[in-house]
């Protein structure tokens, strides 16, 4: 049972990797990049918050692929996610926090999934539970 948890952790990590990898370099890419200059400029932040963006998506991209990691990296993109919902209420645009929402519910999956002998490891140095 547990391997099967790690093939569905392991997919769930391939397929948002590539989700967020391509959102992280459509921040830094032509007509893309400016588009999304332009939107992060209406919702009030400033000039560079894009590109933060964008190495934050791609960093978290690349991270979800390595087990000793994948937590962080589910972490600070499901924070990346909740400003997005957050960003997209405040400006009534509700029918774009739908993406955001699922891609959040399958990081919270990812957090849930089954724990990494890597991290059960470091929870017994840390006398965390097991």
């Amino acid at each position: 049972m547990k391997r099967a948890g790690n093939k569905f952790a392991w997919g769930l990590s391939v397929v948002l990797g590539l989700v967020f990898l391509a959102q992280g370099t459509s921040k830094f890419l032509g007509e893309t990049a400016a588009r999304w200059a332009s939107r992060f400029e209406h919702w009030g932040y400033p000039s560079g918050f894009p590109w933060a963006v964008g190495v934050i998506e791609i960093g978290g991209a690349v991270a979800l692929c390595f087990p000793r990691t994948r937590r962080l990296a589910a972490v600070s993109l499901t924070v990346v996610m909740a400003g997005a919902i957050l960003t997209h209420v405040m400006h009534g645009e509700i029918a774009r926090v739908i993406i955001p929402l699922i891609l959040s519910g399958m990081l919270l999956l990812l957090l849930r999934g089954p724990r990494t002998q890597a991290t059960e490891q470091t929870d017994a140095r840390q006398g965390g539970p097991l």
